[in-house]
């Protein structure tokens, strides 16, 4: 499982422990899982936006290869 995935299932898991016992939860640990989601979701756009560029410079390298050589 990479890194997204992790952060993917966290999430699912902390909305469902949310649905689930959402009367019973107090306000230090509604606020411990709203810090956690933030974290994660930072986290994931970090790792989105890096593999972004990855692919946008692969991209570039991969026109560069393909293209005729110019004399």
């Amino acid at each position: 499982m990479n890194r997204l995935q992790e952060i993917e299932a966290r999430l699912a898991a902390i909305a469902n422990e949310i649905e689930q016992r959402g009367a019973e939860l107090t306000t230090e640990q509604l606020t411990a899982f709203e810090t956690e989601v933030n974290n994660l979701k930072t986290e994931r756009a970090g790792l989105v936006a890096a593999a972004e560029q990855r692919n946008h410079l692969l991209n570039l390298s991969l026109i560069h290869i393909s293209e005729p050589p110019r004399h």
